[in-house]
């Protein structure tokens, strides 16, 4: 009589056991580098197109009312997140007077800046 061999049929359900929360961590994680990367680009391709706007447009009064609608209309693609836009007469180091770092856009904003939020669509003028 034959001795039963053992078997190695249950192996590759034990190694796939062990692997796939792995690979589904690692494609998570791509997941939301994607995303990043696009709210970053996002941002990024809106800042110019509010910048172009504005620099085209400097001489109506309306300028800012028109650089902001660009902006909204780039930034549709993020949804739900909060977008705050800060447009401003800059100094020679590019930021508004009397800041000095990008933080001190919010809290430095004269008679120079407007500040908006934007969420869902809706624009809402928050300072300046």
């Amino acid at each position: 009589m034959k001795r039963p061999t053992r078997s190695d049929s249950g192996a590759v359900a034990v190694e796939a056991a062990l692997m796939m929360p792995l690979i589904t961590l690692l494609f998570l994680g791509i997941v939301e580098f994607g995303l990043l990367m696009r709210d970053a680009i996002t941002t990024t391709s809106a800042s110019r197109v509010g910048a172009r706007t504005a620099a085209a447009h400097s001489r109506e009064p309306t300028y800012v009312n028109l650089a902001i609608a660009r902006v909204k209309e780039s930034v549709d693609i993020l949804g739900s997140t909060e977008v705050l836009v800060a447009i401003y007469k800059a100094d020679s180091n590019g930021f508004p007077s009397g800041a000095t770092t990008d933080s001190q856009i919010w809290t430095n904003c004269s008679t120079d800046c407007v500040q908006y939020s934007i969420v869902n669509g809706t624009i809402t003028r928050i300072g300046g």
